[in-house]
């Protein structure tokens, strides 16, 4: 992974499962609202998904898998859906 970053130490982690394509736009908006909720309280959220929308309103950091290994980590202030699409589909590598 490039870069070094520190992380913030939280109390507790909770591994959702993300499938917001099924579930309508009102439900997705409350899903975003209850994630920002539970990190503002001090849980750790590791989310995985597709949704690049989704997770740059909700992340502070990024992890990007190429073909199962980790390859890059991307603070989100400091990223771009383009790059990240490029870390994802390998174009960077």
């Amino acid at each position: 992974m490039t870069g070094a970053y520190s992380a913030p130490v939280f109390d507790r982690l909770v591994l959702p499962l993300l499938q917001a394509a099924p579930i309508g736009f009102q439900r997705q908006e409350r899903m975003l609202e209850v994630i920002k909720r539970l990190a503002q309280e001090g849980i750790a959220l590791m989310l995985a998904s597709d949704n690049l929308k989704h997770l740059f309103a909700v992340t502070q950091r990024i992890i990007i898998l190429y073909e199962g290994r980790v390859v890059a980590g991307r603070r989100t202030s400091e990223s771009t859906p383009r790059e990240i699409v490029e870390l994802i589909v390998g174009a960077t590598q």
